[in-house]
């Protein structure tokens, strides 16, 4: 077991193996007028790693401050104050004198130190005990060793979730209840997009962590716990699902009609969504597009879960504006030449049904001109217009007296039939 000292000041032999050095309280606020002062011996040089220092900050940290001396001569390496964190000193000395001290205001959280004896490879990373699975389930768990119960000591467990090609995951922390400090260098839980140690971590995570919602870009994520020696938790619980990873459209054969709609639909869509689906039409023809059912979190303006529908131009995209919450009425949206583009984005929060809409294509003689007689107007809070579109409106038509939002689209289509 790894050694604790948390009392106010003692002497202490410092062995290969780690111990932690807590100032009284931590990581509650110390006390006024506190002098600590622990004396370090061994027989290396010392190392001392201070994973945390939050003190009073003051020039020449003249109120609180930490001081370490070294040596027989007791030289000091300077005062330590503010606030850092994973700050290492290496002694080269076979004692080291840790002093503490704390004036009569301004209390704050303290310190959190670790040393051992220089011997280049501590006892802890022999000992740890590796542990995990493979997991080829669409839907399952992964919990720290015993959970619920206290998870071990010193362990090393990869899980790789791979499940089939074509496939993404959506992961959802439950329970995060592991051992917590700033850097989560000791107990913890990472998950990396993709199935090796090598691929982009997606977070780290320690303490009692906001509940996450993590979402893959591939069908195969890997799971890393770790635990040291001292301080153990009840652990974690992950829940993950899969789904196709975007938007669904379907097309029949060489019909020019088909539909699109979010994923998962008509259950409800998953949180932290970030996808996209192009509609491209042959040369001389266009895409019409109308939306049959629509449900996403509302928000006044459409920040949180949201479709928007972009019009390809020879030059680039061009926004028709964000859509969210239940809509109202609406005409079809005609892209201006062959392409258009949904994009949907949903946060970590309020999944609902989402949307399904119809697309068809028409004839480029189709195309009519658009007048002030043929803008739509939608409910508040429906739809978020750019501000391309916005500048190509002037006046009061911008926010007319009864609060909606106006959008300049093209008119639809005579006998255009939308399936």
């Amino acid at each position: 077991m790894r050694i604790l000292f948390q009392d106010c000041g003692g002497n202490i032999t410092a062995l290969s193996k780690a111990a932690r050095l807590f100032s009284p309280g931590y990581p509650q606020s110390y006390e006024s007028n506190k002098f600590c002062k622990w004396i370090i011996k061994a027989d290396g040089s010392i190392t001392l790693r201070f994973v945390a220092i939050e003190i009073e900050e003051s020039p020449g940290c003249e109120y609180d401050n930490i001081d370490v001396l070294v040596g027989q001569k007791q030289t000091s390496l300077g005062k330590l104050c503010g606030t850092s964190f994973n700050k290492t000193i290496q002694t080269n000395a076979t004692t080291a004198t840790v002093v503490f001290k704390s004036d009569e205001s301004y209390e704050e959280k303290g310190f959190h130190l670790e040393f051992f004896a220089d011997t280049g490879v501590t006892a802890l990373e022999s000992e740890e005990e590796e542990c995990g699975d493979t997991l080829t389930d669409n839907e399952g768990n992964v919990t720290s060793p015993n959970y619920p119960y206290q998870y071990p000591e010193n362990s090393s467990c990869w899980t790789l979730i791979n499940v089939e090609p074509g496939r993404i995951l959506v992961m959802r922390f439950k329970v995060i209840a592991l051992e917590f400090d700033e850097s989560c260098a000791f107990d913890y839980v990472e998950v990396f997009d993709g199935g090796s140690e090598d691929s982009p971590s997606m977070g780290r995570f320690c303490g009692d962590s906001q509940k996450r919602v993590l979402r893959s870009t591939s069908n195969s994520v890997l799971v890393h716990f770790r635990s040291d020696d001292l301080l153990n938790n009840r652990g974690f619980f992950l829940h993950y699902e899969t789904n196709t990873g975007g938007i669904k459209a379907t097309h029949e054969g060489d019909s020019e009609n088909g539909t699109v709609a979010t994923p998962n639909y008509p259950n409800r869509y998953p949180a932290s969504s970030n996808c996209q689906v192009d509609l491209e039409a042959p040369l001389g023809t266009r895409v019409a597009l109308r939306f049959d059912d629509f449900s996403l979190e509302p928000d006044e303006n459409c920040t949180f879960d949201y479709v928007e529908v972009f019009d390809g131009l020879p030059d680039g995209w061009k926004s028709l504006g964000r859509m969210c919450g239940d809509k109202g009425e609406m005409q079809e949206l005609l892209s201006t030449q062959t392409r258009m583009r949904l994009k949907f984005y949903s946060d970590n929060f309020s999944e609902f049904r989402g949307f399904m809409a119809s697309y068809n294509l028409v004839t480029g003689d189709d195309e009519a001109e658009v007048d002030d007689a043929q803008t739509v107007t939608l409910p508040k809070h429906n739809l978020v217009p750019s501000s391309e579109l916005i500048d190509e409106i002037s006046g009061e038509e911008t926010v007319p007296s009864d609060d909606s939002r106006i959008l300049k689209c093209l008119p639809k289509v005579p006998g255009a039939k939308v399936t």
